[in-house]
């Protein structure tokens, strides 16, 4: 009994029905078309170039992409390293200008040397 009911879908579905028709029976399925041979030349060198062009243009797209965020990665790396240069060289600044003013007053007091020894004392 199973095998039967197999069979009437196999055969309902062979007789597949589109739509019925206005004076009640169901229409027919339509025929597949048959599907042709393509026998047209092949130009293969053209397709060959259009696939690897359009591969080259890929790559240099993903290349660029990739050049770009390093450049800016490397941009902002040297933005905070000069920032941080800046405050070092003020800093800098700020000490040589306390070492200056400490060398102005020095040379404004006479130095009191140690005695040169005599000749005598040399020999």
């Amino acid at each position: 009994m199973v095998i039967t009911m197999i069979d009437e879908a196999r055969a309902r579905r062979s007789n597949w029905i589109h739509r019925p028709r206005f004076d009640g029976s169901l229409e027919a399925k339509p025929p597949k078309h048959e599907r042709k041979v393509d026998t047209s030349a092949v130009d293969w060198d053209a397709r060959i170039s259009e696939a690897i062009a359009r591969e080259r243009q890929f790559q240099h797209g993903v290349l660029a992409e990739i050049i770009a965020e390093l450049r800016a990665e490397a941009t902002n790396d040297l933005e905070r390293a000069t920032r941080s240069l800046t405050a070092e060289l003020a800093d800098l600044k700020a000490t040589l200008a306390e070492l200056r003013m400490v060398l102005a007053s020095d040379r404004s007091k006479p130095l009191d040397l140690p005695r040169l020894p005599a000749r005598r004392e040399l020999n």
